[in-house]
């Protein structure tokens, strides 16, 4: 932390400033030790696979602390290694073999081995292997590497065994280096074997397999597992790395109310995965080789399963197998987002309100951590609102708003949380009801007996309830009255029991009204009251049918023969002057008026024929009718009188015996049939 201050030549000082502080980075990485073995009286340090390595204190390299090695015996097919916790992206590994030949001179000495210092993954399952190696096939005189993996390479000769030795022992050093290439890259690192002997050193440098990061140095192992010919010893064994430098941690997004991704980036490439932790160190993202662990290649993390609107501080740190990077990296901190609003995050005290009045709403789950921080709102008749920082602030209480005017307000919000970073809009309505009234009353119905009719009222008020009332008495629904507590009054089947006035009690939000009244008036109904009646006559005589009806002014009457229309027929009698026996048929007059038409009884008209000697027109020829030509009998070529035109039968103008002659043919009797045929 710095401070400072100016002072002039007296010298007056001026106030300390502000402090500044500066925080020097950390030492650059340097390699470390992770693992030696110098073999001190035990292989503690080791796990056998096949057969078993010895503890011998026969042979001892020395450099580091322990007077023995690990030895094989001849014919043996010995394997161990050691594991490490978490794999590594970058390191070397080496050590000393014993070979008691010091090399291969053909035909003079040396000793077949088949021997190798390994880097391997982590269960040794043939995924990644760097052998360093001595190998038989197919010349002893080599040493050999073998990479297993994506793009590998079997038994692999890169270097000679000293052809010149003397034949005594020496110790061979063996060394394999793999340096790691940038997340992503191709190829992914590049791995140098080395091997020295009283010959010399030689270095090889196979590829990298591509897979290699997938998964890492996960042990040391020595032997091959396969029979060596030779007995031999190891000695001096070591791995080194290099920690992660710090990464550098950058702002996080928040994606939702429960997620945050962070954003980092690694200092060098000696990485192979991050962890993430909270302010307090404890770590936050899974561990290797949990599911989800940070590897290499990340840039960024998703941590999921958090609380609305709630402070998260986060940092870095990298790791190359058990090695740490020196610190974490500076805090990231973010609030997650505040939860949207819905339907249901703020309510008003009543959904419906009158003119002129407050609407209270209230923010139904609070403010505060895990809530929305505040809202900002706007109060209008829009239904959309186009938020542009310039609305108030609603963080804590309840907000009261008049509702000035009729219609639906809106109260629109956005919420925020508490890094001011908004989530989500929602627009909640209320209606503004005007002062309760009746705006069109029911009208008066004038209706026909038995028929349907309806009143009808609009009113505005808000929600409104009805009541309609017959003569100022509540009716309710009983099949003849239906919606009798709605807007229309349906009646079926007026009766002159419903001649009344009907109105209707309005209950609104905004007070009640009664309508004006209206009235029920009940038109006469179209009825018959005299039906006509049927008759018989004889041909000549005149035939009257009539009937006698009421109803609705007009009235009109249309009569029909035989269920036709007759044409002109339209009042209320029927004459037929004189009726024939044309005019037999069956008749009925359908009447009509305002409420409707009717139809009268059918009747039978039945006219009979006659002959000229019946003379009274009673289809008999009698005493009645002699008596009638006797009056007028003059003789012949006496002219007949006046009246007595009918009983000239034989149309001689004179009544006489000739004529009774015929009158004689037709006599039938009182009431009895006559033959029509007795007249020429």
């Amino acid at each position: 932390s710095y401070e400072v201050r100016a002072k002039d030549a007296v010298p007056n000082y001026s106030g300390w400033s502000d402090t500044a502080e500066v925080t020097t980075p950390p030492n650059p990485p340097v390699p470390t030790i992770v693992f030696s073995d110098g073999f001190n009286g035990n292989l503690n340090n080791w796990v056998q696979q096949t057969q078993n390595y010895d503890y011998s204190t026969a042979a001892s390299h020395g450099t580091y602390t322990g007077g023995g090695s690990a030895y094989c015996g001849a014919g043996q097919s010995d394997q161990m290694y050691h594991a490490f916790s978490r794999p590594f992206a970058q390191g070397k590994v080496w050590g000393w073999f014993w070979d008691a030949k010091g090399g291969w001179k053909a035909t003079v000495c040396g000793n077949s081995y088949r021997q190798a210092l390994s880097l391997r993954d982590m269960d040794n399952a043939a995924k990644m292997f760097i052998d360093n190696e001595f190998y038989n096939t197919p010349d002893n005189s080599k040493y050999y590497y073998r990479i297993v993996g994506a793009g590998g390479v079997g038994h692999t000769i890169y270097a000679n065994r000293d052809p010149n030795t003397d034949c005594n022992g020496t110790w061979v050093y063996f060394e394999t280096t793999v340096t790691a290439g940038a997340p992503g890259a191709s190829p992914a690192g590049t791995i140098q074997v080395k091997v020295t002997d009283r010959a010399g050193t030689t270095t090889a440098a196979p590829s990298i397999t591509s897979d290699f990061y997938d998964w890492g140095i996960g042990r040391i192992t020595l032997g091959l597992g396969i029979t060596c010919a030779s007995e031999c010893y190891w000695d001096d064994i070591a791995f080194e790395a290099t920690p992660p430098g710090v990464p550098t941690i950058s702002s996080p997004t928040v994606t939702s109310t429960t997620e945050i991704q962070w954003h980092f980036a690694a200092a060098d490439n000696n990485i192979f995965g991050f962890d993430v932790a909270d302010g307090s160190g404890t770590m936050i993202s899974p561990q290797y080789p949990n599911a989800g662990w940070v590897n290499r290649n990340a840039t960024s993390w998703t941590e999921s399963g958090l609380a609305a609107n709630t402070q998260y501080t986060r940092k870095v740190r990298a790791w190359n197998g058990t090695l740490n990077s020196a610190a974490f990296s500076a805090n990231a901190v973010a609030y997650t987002l505040s939860p949207a609003p819905t339907a249901e995050s703020v309510a008003p005290d009543s959904a419906e309100v009158c003119v002129g009045d407050t609407v209270t709403w209230t923010a139904v789950g609070g403010f505060g951590a895990g809530k929305v921080q505040y809202y900002t709102y706007a109060w209008d008749q829009n239904p959309d609102h186009t938020f542009d920082g310039s609305e108030p602030v609603w963080s804590a209480g309840t907000i009261a708003v008049p509702a000035s005017t009729p219609g639906t307000w809106y109260l629109h919000v956005q919420g925020f949380n508490a890094a001011d970073v908004a989530n989500g809009t929602y627009s909640y309505g209320v209606t503004a009801a005007p002062t309760t009234a009746v705006t069109q009353p029911p009208a008066n119905a004038t209706v026909c007996p038995g028929t349907n009719t309806a009143f009808s009222v609009t009113a505005v008020g808000g929600s409104l309830a009805y009541q309609w009332q017959k003569n100022g008495e509540d009716i309710t629904d009983n099949g003849h009255y239906s919606g009798t507590q709605s807007a229309t009054l349906g009646i079926t089947g007026v009766t002159a029991d419903d001649v009344a006035v009907y109105r209707c009690i309005v209950t609104g939000t905004c007070g009640e009204v009664i309508s004006l009244e209206a009235d029920l008036t009940l038109l006469t109904a179209t009825t018959i009251l005299q039906q006509p009646q049927p008759a018989t006559e004889c041909s000549g005589t005149p035939v009257t049918l009539s009937v006698q009806a009421v109803g609705d002014e007009p009235l009109s009457y249309q009569w029909q023969k035989n269920g036709s229309d007759i044409p002109g027929a339209i009042y209320d009698a029927l004459l037929f002057t004189p009726a024939t026996p044309a005019n037999n048929g069956n008749y009925r007059c359908v009447v009509t008026a305002t409420c409707g038409s009717v139809s009268s009884d059918e009747v039978a008209v039945t006219v009979a024929a006659t002959v000229a000697a019946d003379f009274d027109g009673d289809c008999d020829v009698d005493d009645d009718d002699y008596d009638a030509f006797e009056t007028c009998a003059s003789g012949p070529g006496v002219p007949l009188e006046a009246g007595c035109e009918a009983k000239d039968l034989d149309l001689d103008s004179d009544i006489d015996q000739a004529d009774f002659s015929l009158f004689q043919r037709c006599v039938s009797g009182s009431e009895m049939p006559i033959d029509l045929a007795c007249a020429p």
